[in-house]
Protein backbone atom coordinates (compact mmCIF):
# COMPACT_ATOMS: atom_id res chain seq x y z
CA UNK A 1 0.00 0.00 0.00
CA UNK A 2 1.46 3.16 -0.64
CA UNK A 3 1.92 5.83 2.02
CA UNK A 4 0.32 9.33 2.05
CA UNK A 5 2.92 10.53 4.20
CA UNK A 6 5.73 12.76 3.24
CA UNK A 7 9.29 11.12 3.54
CA UNK A 8 11.60 14.17 3.93
CA UNK A 9 14.86 13.54 3.01
CA UNK A 10 18.49 14.90 2.07
CA UNK A 11 20.00 14.35 -1.06
CA UNK A 12 23.04 14.55 -3.39
CA UNK A 13 23.62 15.76 -7.29
CA UNK A 14 27.00 14.56 -8.73
CA UNK A 15 27.74 16.23 -12.28
CA UNK A 16 29.34 12.93 -14.25
CA UNK A 17 30.62 14.72 -17.12
CA UNK A 18 31.90 18.25 -16.23
CA UNK A 19 32.77 21.66 -17.85
CA UNK A 20 34.35 23.03 -14.89
CA UNK A 21 35.45 22.49 -11.43
CA UNK A 22 32.10 22.10 -9.86
CA UNK A 23 30.83 19.00 -9.21
CA UNK A 24 28.10 18.55 -6.47
CA UNK A 25 24.51 20.03 -5.15
CA UNK A 26 23.49 19.01 -1.75
CA UNK A 27 19.42 20.06 -0.63
CA UNK A 28 16.60 18.76 0.65
CA UNK A 29 13.09 17.67 -0.52
CA UNK A 30 9.82 15.65 0.92
CA UNK A 31 8.32 13.61 -1.14
CA UNK A 32 6.28 10.26 -1.34
CA UNK A 33 8.68 8.40 -3.02
CA UNK A 34 12.17 10.04 -2.58
CA UNK A 35 13.59 6.95 -4.76
CA UNK A 36 11.73 8.00 -7.29
CA UNK A 37 11.58 11.62 -7.04
CA UNK A 38 12.59 13.64 -10.65
CA UNK A 39 13.19 16.94 -8.54
CA UNK A 40 16.90 17.85 -9.08
CA UNK A 41 17.31 20.97 -6.95
CA UNK A 42 16.59 24.70 -6.92
CA UNK A 43 20.23 26.23 -7.92
CA UNK A 44 20.00 28.47 -11.16
CA UNK A 45 23.27 27.10 -11.79
CA UNK A 46 22.93 23.53 -11.21
CA UNK A 47 19.98 23.84 -14.11
CA UNK A 48 21.82 25.76 -16.37
CA UNK A 49 24.58 22.89 -15.84
CA UNK A 50 21.94 20.69 -16.93
CA UNK A 51 20.88 22.67 -19.85
CA UNK A 52 24.22 22.85 -21.24
CA UNK A 53 25.06 19.37 -21.21
CA UNK A 54 22.57 17.49 -20.32
CA UNK A 55 21.15 16.32 -17.35
CA UNK A 56 21.60 12.21 -17.91
CA UNK A 57 24.95 13.27 -16.93
CA UNK A 58 24.06 13.97 -13.56
CA UNK A 59 23.45 11.74 -10.50
CA UNK A 60 21.17 12.12 -8.08
CA UNK A 61 21.58 10.08 -4.61
CA UNK A 62 19.77 10.06 -1.66
CA UNK A 63 21.73 10.72 1.55
CA UNK A 64 19.26 10.12 4.36
CA UNK A 65 15.95 10.26 5.61
CA UNK A 66 13.61 11.63 8.11
CA UNK A 67 10.45 12.16 9.88
CA UNK A 68 10.18 15.80 10.06
CA UNK A 69 11.36 18.57 7.51
CA UNK A 70 12.72 20.19 10.67
CA UNK A 71 15.06 17.20 10.89
CA UNK A 72 15.95 16.93 7.55
CA UNK A 73 16.92 20.56 6.62
CA UNK A 74 19.37 20.44 10.12
CA UNK A 75 20.90 17.73 8.63
CA UNK A 76 20.93 19.54 5.05
CA UNK A 77 23.22 22.69 7.52
CA UNK A 78 25.32 20.25 9.01
CA UNK A 79 26.19 19.64 5.55
CA UNK A 80 26.47 22.96 4.36
CA UNK A 81 28.71 23.61 7.28
CA UNK A 82 30.85 20.98 6.71
CA UNK A 83 31.66 21.37 2.99
CA UNK A 84 31.31 24.94 3.28
CA UNK A 85 29.49 25.26 -0.15
CA UNK A 86 28.84 29.11 0.00
CA UNK A 87 32.54 29.55 -0.96
CA UNK A 88 33.47 25.84 -2.17
CA UNK A 89 34.47 25.95 -6.28
CA UNK A 90 33.42 21.95 -6.24
CA UNK A 91 29.44 22.74 -5.23
CA UNK A 92 26.90 24.34 -7.21
CA UNK A 93 25.36 25.85 -4.03
CA UNK A 94 26.01 29.25 -3.02
CA UNK A 95 24.45 30.07 -0.15
CA UNK A 96 24.30 27.82 2.55
CA UNK A 97 21.33 26.37 4.13
CA UNK A 98 20.56 28.08 7.88
CA UNK A 99 17.25 27.48 10.26
CA UNK A 100 16.22 30.97 9.15
CA UNK A 101 16.45 30.72 5.65
CA UNK A 102 19.96 31.22 3.50
CA UNK A 103 23.62 32.17 4.09
CA UNK A 104 25.47 33.78 1.09
CA UNK A 105 28.82 34.66 3.10
CA UNK A 106 31.37 33.92 0.63
CA UNK A 107 28.72 33.96 -3.03
CA UNK A 108 29.84 36.06 -5.51
CA UNK A 109 26.78 38.44 -7.00
CA UNK A 110 27.22 41.12 -8.98
CA UNK A 111 23.96 43.42 -9.64
CA UNK A 112 23.64 45.53 -12.53
CA UNK A 113 22.97 49.11 -12.47
CA UNK A 114 19.36 48.62 -12.96
CA UNK A 115 18.66 46.01 -10.28
CA UNK A 116 20.39 48.33 -8.00
CA UNK A 117 17.84 51.24 -8.53
CA UNK A 118 14.94 49.03 -8.33
CA UNK A 119 16.07 47.96 -5.20
CA UNK A 120 16.50 51.54 -3.93
CA UNK A 121 13.36 52.34 -5.46
CA UNK A 122 11.46 49.30 -3.69
CA UNK A 123 13.74 51.03 -0.21
CA UNK A 124 12.44 54.05 -0.15
CA UNK A 125 10.01 55.60 2.27
CA UNK A 126 9.79 52.10 3.99
CA UNK A 127 9.74 52.98 8.01
CA UNK A 128 11.50 50.99 10.43
CA UNK A 129 10.55 50.20 13.74
CA UNK A 130 13.75 51.72 16.82
CA UNK A 131 13.96 47.90 17.11
CA UNK A 132 14.41 47.20 12.87
CA UNK A 133 16.79 50.24 13.20
CA UNK A 134 18.92 48.88 16.38
CA UNK A 135 19.19 45.58 14.94
CA UNK A 136 20.39 46.95 11.29
CA UNK A 137 23.00 49.66 13.40
CA UNK A 138 26.15 49.15 14.37
CA UNK A 139 25.16 48.86 18.12
CA UNK A 140 22.90 45.73 18.31
CA UNK A 141 22.99 42.92 20.76
CA UNK A 142 26.02 40.75 20.53
CA UNK A 143 24.42 37.02 20.26
CA UNK A 144 28.13 35.42 19.47
CA UNK A 145 29.11 32.56 21.12
CA UNK A 146 27.30 32.04 25.01
CA UNK A 147 25.32 34.88 24.08
CA UNK A 148 23.05 33.07 21.80
CA UNK A 149 20.67 31.18 22.80
CA UNK A 150 21.50 28.15 20.66
CA UNK A 151 24.57 27.95 22.01
CA UNK A 152 25.83 24.39 22.83
CA UNK A 153 22.50 22.82 20.80
CA UNK A 154 24.37 21.91 18.42
CA UNK A 155 23.68 18.82 15.78
CA UNK A 156 23.58 15.38 17.19
CA UNK A 157 23.49 11.93 15.25
CA UNK A 158 20.89 10.34 16.62
CA UNK A 159 22.24 7.44 14.94
CA UNK A 160 18.91 6.04 12.33
CA UNK A 161 20.42 8.03 9.64
CA UNK A 162 24.40 7.77 10.35
CA UNK A 163 26.10 10.23 7.48
CA UNK A 164 29.28 7.77 7.13
CA UNK A 165 30.49 8.63 3.68
CA UNK A 166 29.53 11.11 1.11
CA UNK A 167 32.39 11.24 -1.06
CA UNK A 168 34.24 8.53 -2.73
CA UNK A 169 38.06 8.37 -1.29
CA UNK A 170 39.51 9.52 -4.50
CA UNK A 171 37.25 12.36 -4.94
CA UNK A 172 37.76 13.30 -0.26
CA UNK A 173 41.70 13.57 -1.62
CA UNK A 174 41.05 15.79 -4.08
CA UNK A 175 38.63 18.31 -2.47
CA UNK A 176 41.02 18.29 0.84
CA UNK A 177 44.04 19.02 -1.73
CA UNK A 178 42.19 21.76 -3.54
CA UNK A 179 41.23 23.69 -0.78
CA UNK A 180 44.16 23.38 1.00
CA UNK A 181 46.84 24.52 -1.38
CA UNK A 182 48.18 27.83 -1.00
CA UNK A 183 46.06 28.20 2.66
CA UNK A 184 47.94 29.53 5.24
CA UNK A 185 46.39 28.71 8.41
CA UNK A 186 46.61 31.20 11.66
CA UNK A 187 46.00 29.84 15.28
CA UNK A 188 45.24 32.28 17.96
CA UNK A 189 47.36 31.70 21.26
CA UNK A 190 44.28 30.27 23.04
CA UNK A 191 44.10 27.86 20.48
CA UNK A 192 47.82 27.01 20.11
CA UNK A 193 47.70 26.64 24.04
CA UNK A 194 44.57 24.40 23.66
CA UNK A 195 46.43 22.36 20.99
CA UNK A 196 49.60 22.02 23.06
CA UNK A 197 47.40 21.27 26.53
CA UNK A 198 45.28 18.62 24.62
CA UNK A 199 48.73 16.85 23.51
CA UNK A 200 50.59 16.96 26.89
CA UNK A 201 47.06 14.95 28.34
CA UNK A 202 46.74 12.51 25.74
CA UNK A 203 47.11 9.13 27.91
CA UNK A 204 50.31 7.47 26.67
CA UNK A 205 51.55 3.62 27.41
CA UNK A 206 54.36 1.57 26.39
CA UNK A 207 54.16 -1.24 23.95
CA UNK A 208 55.53 -4.87 25.79
CA UNK A 209 57.13 -6.04 21.97
CA UNK A 210 59.23 -3.12 21.26
CA UNK A 211 59.10 -0.85 24.49
CA UNK A 212 58.29 2.20 22.24
CA UNK A 213 56.18 4.89 24.49
CA UNK A 214 53.78 6.80 22.40
CA UNK A 215 49.94 7.95 23.29
CA UNK A 216 47.45 5.14 23.50
CA UNK A 217 46.08 5.65 19.45
CA UNK A 218 49.38 5.59 17.84
CA UNK A 219 50.33 2.10 19.87
CA UNK A 220 46.68 0.82 18.95
CA UNK A 221 47.55 1.31 15.37
CA UNK A 222 50.97 0.45 15.03
CA UNK A 223 51.65 -1.88 18.43
CA UNK A 224 50.97 -4.50 20.86
CA UNK A 225 49.03 -7.15 18.16
CA UNK A 226 50.20 -5.66 14.93
CA UNK A 227 54.16 -4.75 16.57
CA UNK A 228 56.78 -6.22 14.14
CA UNK A 229 58.20 -7.24 17.35
CA UNK A 230 55.55 -9.35 18.13
CA UNK A 231 56.19 -13.32 18.42
CA UNK A 232 53.32 -13.70 15.89
CA UNK A 233 54.41 -11.00 13.06
CA UNK A 234 58.17 -11.12 13.56
CA UNK A 235 60.16 -10.52 10.06
CA UNK A 236 57.11 -12.42 7.66
CA UNK A 237 54.91 -8.97 8.87
CA UNK A 238 57.93 -6.75 8.28
CA UNK A 239 58.84 -8.53 4.66
CA UNK A 240 55.17 -8.20 3.70
CA UNK A 241 55.64 -4.16 4.48
CA UNK A 242 58.93 -3.98 2.91
CA UNK A 243 58.96 -1.54 -0.45
CA UNK A 244 62.04 -1.48 -3.03
CA UNK A 245 62.63 2.28 -4.72
CA UNK A 246 63.20 0.89 -8.65
CA UNK A 247 65.28 3.97 -8.83
CA UNK A 248 67.90 3.70 -6.26
CA UNK A 249 67.39 0.11 -4.47
CA UNK A 250 66.67 1.67 -0.96
CA UNK A 251 64.32 -0.22 1.18
CA UNK A 252 61.75 1.11 3.37
CA UNK A 253 59.02 -0.36 5.56
CA UNK A 254 57.17 3.19 6.13
CA UNK A 255 54.83 3.96 2.86
CA UNK A 256 54.60 7.52 3.74
CA UNK A 257 58.15 8.93 3.55
CA UNK A 258 59.02 6.47 0.76
CA UNK A 259 56.57 8.12 -1.61
CA UNK A 260 57.82 11.19 -0.56
CA UNK A 261 61.40 10.67 -1.11
CA UNK A 262 61.52 7.83 -3.50
CA UNK A 263 59.58 6.39 -6.31
CA UNK A 264 58.31 9.51 -8.39
CA UNK A 265 60.73 11.71 -6.09
CA UNK A 266 63.56 9.72 -6.02
CA UNK A 267 66.61 12.25 -6.93
CA UNK A 268 68.58 9.14 -8.77
CA UNK A 269 64.99 8.88 -11.28
CA UNK A 270 66.00 8.45 -14.53
CA UNK A 271 65.17 11.47 -16.60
Amino acid sequence: MKTTNKIHYVYKITNLNPTDERLYYIGVKSSLDPDNDNYMGSSKYLDEAMKEIGSEHFKKEVLSTWETRKEAVQEEIRLHEYFDVARNKLFYNKAKQKSDGFDCYGASFVFSDSHKLKISEKLKGITRSDKTKSLMGENHADVSGTNNPMFGNGYKNSGKNHYLNMMSEEERKSWISKNLIGRNIQFSPQAKENISNGAKNRKRGICPHCNNEADMSNLKQYHYDKCLKHPTNGDKNKKSRELICPNCGKIGTSIGPMKQWHFDNCKFIKL
